[in-house]
């Protein structure tokens, strides 16, 4: 994944070649990677044509320095005018006849493109793509004209993401049972399913390090054999109980914790009966094998 300054100079290098909407999905990426970053916000203020966009980066720049003038004018005008539009979609609303449940929401259309931008797009999507940056491309789709991928703004392209309609290159697309995909969109779905809290790993690693040293302890006084009998069986056991403990949420890197803290119970143990090494060595791979199958494979119920 790019860090903040490969997005900055990505978005530089797309604004050079006269790409903006690439500018701007590289630069609302790094805003939300580096949210107190002002040079990003002036440069994402720069490059943003609709209002709505160009008052939430005016806000972060004057939230971050109070002391630009131009800055908060511009906010001012922009919010003023933003909300002369209101003023006429509500008349408009009040005087266009509905579809039989009232009057046309003239408003609610209005707003249903206003998304902020921590918000990002639907659930399932990468969110630097928005319905603007979606009709341009449809619109030179039609006209004729060259896209170009919106990662890679230097190499032209016909493929496009069936899930955001970002324009990818050969390198950025992904093949899946329903059509090509961009692999922005495919984590934005895939992280649907992680529902993990930050707290769920320190208690992950808590219970799985509590119950891994007493497990090793007993490993190593039962026998190499006994251990390899045995391991499968309490490694699972840990497994279950942190996914319980977690409220059964997932995350990707849970199992990384868990599997670290089953190792460090099998070291501590192995401190104070360093002549186990082989009984806790087996209880330390295969019953951490165990865990990890349980929590990425999600057999837990």
């Amino acid at each position: 994944m790019p860090d903040v300054n490969e997005l900055v100079s990505q978005a530089q290098s797309a604004l050079a070649a006269g790409n903006r909407l690439a500018a701007r999905g590289y630069l609302r990426r790094a805003a939300r990677m580096a949210p107190d970053r002002l040079d990003i916000w002036r440069d994402l203020c720069q490059v943003s044509d609709r209002p709505v966009g160009r008052i939430d980066c005016l806000e972060h720049i004057v939230a971050l320095d109070p002391a630009d003038e131009g800055a908060k004018g511009e906010l001012e005008a922009l919010r003023q005018a933003l909300e002369a539009e209101k003023e006429v979609a509500d008349v408009q609303e009040i005087a266009t006849p509905g579809n039989g449940e009232g009057y046309a929401t003239g408003r609610e259309s209005s707003a249903q493109n206003i998304v902020p931008l921590a918000e990002g797009g639907s659930a399932g999507m990468r969110a630097d793509v928005t319905d603007e940056m979606r009709r341009q491309w449809d619109e030179a789709v039609a006209a004729g004209k060259p896209l170009f991928c919106i990662d890679h703004p230097q190499r032209e392209t016909t493929l496009r993401c069936n899930r955001c309609g970002a324009p990818v290159c050969t390198q950025c697309v992904v093949r899946t049972p329903v059509g090509f995909r961009c692999r922005e969109c495919i984590k934005a779905q895939q992280s649907i399913f992680f529902n993990v809290l930050w707290y769920d790993y320190p208690v992950a690693a808590f219970l799985s390090l509590l119950l891994s040293v007493p497990a090793s302890i007993l490993s190593g006084l039962a026998g190499w054999w006994f251990a390899l009998i045995i391991s499968p069986l309490v490694g699972g056991l840990i497994g279950t109980i942190v996914h319980r403990a977690v409220g059964r949420r997932r995350g990707r890197g849970l199992w990384v914790v868990v599997a670290t803290g089953i190792l460090l119970g099998a070291f501590v143990a192995l401190i104070y009966a360093p002549s186990s090494l082989i009984s806790i060595g087996i209880y330390a791979v295969t019953g951490t094998s165990a865990a990890v199958g349980v929590l990425r494979l999600r057999r837990a119920r």
